[in-house]
């Protein structure tokens, strides 16, 4: 095989060899010295050096080319900023023109410039006269193969080298790992990764993926040899990328070990890889690390996680024990905390959600807080259940939970503690009555939840005694309770004269109804020939043009010669 053809011009030329006329002849320790110095900056890849000694071994100690002088030539080139693979390539044909023919060292030199200069090419072509010369690859150059590849991109080669060396029974250094490792984490191959860790770790290691629980002082000192880099770098994108063996593993040999206290980024994507895959142990970990640090780490995203962890994990008494630790710690749930929980009870069957209401019921008789949002999460359980008794049930029963109090503020120094009852934990002020815990009232989103099950089963009545609860509660609607309240009497009348007094109420307030809502109404008004959906027309306090009116009515077979606009012929009563 034939070199890649390549412009070149003669190194000899670019150095100016021709000797010196009247030099004196240098002594045999001159060269021997030239030639070790020679060899010293060729090892280092000192590109200048290298040049300087080779036009002083040939100008002044009168050296002709030779196999020496090449190879410490293309071992220069490894030089990162100034050595390139095509002026190996280039010495390579000159060797070729000049008949010097390059030996085994040629080769490894050419691959350790290859290592760090790539080119694929050229690499090909040298192994190739490796093969069909009878050279073995040396240890080295077995390493600067697979580096060159890696540089090069070219990752499948390079373990399929990399699997090459092993079933040959190269001895592979650390460095070989390491940088492999890299490459693999970069490209988010995980599972190789893990493949060649366990390699690291010789047989008979306690296992590092079990939980997460610190190393006996016994550990092998392999696990010690892993560089440090390695596995802050295995940890940072095995749990960004939510890779829960590898994120475990590295956890355990520097987290758990007390080798690393990583930051806080890293923690959260450690909580966030521990809540995919329900790992509520690993989960638990991070949070105390968290929790032990100085200031305020722990906020409410990383409570939300940990619930969310405890879900997936379907262990929910813990999570509706941590809403009501998120209320006492300063940092009140909301709708969106609950969301995994909710997952988790949709995907149940129905009679397996009275298991949560069963959860709610024993800390409620044990005396622990119960927070209002789990109370709700309970209720759109049932509601998508289609469980209206039970949702009203454990409305009825709402003021039996204790409610979580927030944190109190701390009292001024110079002030004496408040004192407390016997029976009570409640702070007390002199004088006044024993304080009881705070119960729970029904609120709008309460009320909103328990709508949406009437307005699925089309229950106007319980409907209408939810409104009058809310009227004696004095509990305020907001535009969505307006909206269901609507959905109620549109679902369950043929008569819309509540819908639209519904209507003139929520725009009095200065709310409208969801858009999908509007269109509802505006289609049951058609089918009943209510002129009074024209009140729904834009410009007239609705949300929908005169045009898309016109289209519904068209639809519903309302004639030409019943159409009217804006009320023209009157409202039908």
């Amino acid at each position: 095989m034939s070199l890649p053809h390549r412009v070149y011009s003669p190194v000899w030329e670019a150095l100016n060899l021709s000797a010196i006329d009247g030099a004196a002849s240098p002594s045999t320790q001159d060269i021997r010295a030239g030639y070790q110095d020679l060899k010293r900056f060729s090892e280092r890849a000192d590109y200048v050096r290298v040049q300087a000694q080779v036009e002083q071994l040939v100008r002044v100690n009168h050296e002709t080319p030779s196999l020496r002088l090449y190879n410490a030539l293309i071992l220069a080139n490894g030089n990162p900023q100034m050595g390139s693979a095509g002026e190996v390539a280039r010495l390579l044909q000159e060797m070729v023109e000049g008949g010097i023919m390059p030996d085994s060292a040629t080769y490894h030199a050419v691959l350790r410039v290859l290592a760090v200069h790539p080119d694929y090419l050229l690499r090909s072509h040298v192994l190739q006269c490796l093969s069909e010369r009878w050279f073995s690859l040396t240890r080295d150059g077995h390493h600067d193969v697979v580096v060159g590849l890696l540089k090069d991109r070219q990752l499948e080669l390079a373990l399929q080298h990399f699997d090459r060396m092993k079933a040959e029974s190269v001895e592979i250094h650390p460095w070989l790992y390491d940088i492999i490792i890299y490459n693999l984490c970069n490209v988010h191959e995980f599972d190789e990764v893990l493949k060649l860790m366990h390699e690291r770790l010789e047989s008979g290691h306690p296992d590092l993926s079990d939980s997460p629980t610190p190393l006996p002082e016994s550990t092998d000192s392999n696990l010690h040899e892993i560089s440090g880099n390695l596995w802050f770098h295995l940890l940072d994108t095995a749990s960004r990328n939510h890779h829960h063996e590898a994120t475990v593993l590295a956890y355990n040999a520097r987290v758990a070990t007390g080798y690393l206290n990583p930051p806080s980024g890293i923690c959260c994507n450690i909580l966030n890889c521990a809540a995919r895959h329900g790992d509520t142990g690993l989960a638990t970990a991070v949070f105390n690390l968290l929790a032990r640090r100085s200031g305020n780490p722990i906020q409410l995203h990383h409570y939300e996680t940990l619930i969310e962890t405890y879900a997936n994990a379907g262990d929910l008494s813990p999570a509706f024990a941590l809403l009501s630790t998120m209320t006492a710690a300063g940092h009140p749930p909301t709708s969106a905390s609950t969301r995994p929980i909710l997952l988790n009870i949709k995907n149940l069957e129905p009679r397996n959600v009275v298991a949560a209401h069963d959860i709610l019921e024993k800390m409620r008789d044990e005396g622990r807080p119960v927070a209002l949002e789990a109370l709700h999460v309970l209720l759109e359980g049932y509601v998508h259940h289609s469980n209206l008794p039970s949702a009203l049930h454990l409305y009825n029963t709402m003021e039996m939970y204790t409610a979580p109090e927030p944190p109190q503020p701390r009292p001024p120094s110079s002030s004496s503690p408040p004192r407390t009852t016997s029976s009570s934990s409640y702070p007390v002020e002199p004088g006044q009555p024993a304080a009881f815990p705070p119960t729970h009232s029904p609120t709008t989103a309460t009320y909103n939840l328990l709508l949406r099950a009437c307005e699925h089963q089309r229950e106007k009545s319980r409907a209408m005694f939810l409104a009058s609860e809310m009227v004696s509660l004095k509990v305020v609607p907001d535009a969505l309770t307006y909206d269901r309240l609507i959905l109620v009497c549109i679902k369950c009348d043929d008569d819309l004269g509540d819908a639209w007094q519904y209507l003139a109420e929520m725009r009095g307030h200065g709310y409208m109804m969801r858009a999908g809502t509007a269109i509802y109404l505006a289609r049951r008004a058609c089918e009943l020939r209510d002129r009074r959906l024209w009140e729904l027309e834009r410009g007239k306090g609705g949300q929908i043009s005169g045009q898309k009116l016109r289209a519904l009515m068209q639809e519903a077979g309302w004639g030409e010669d019943e159409q009217g606009g804006g009320g023209q012929k009157g409202i039908a009563t």
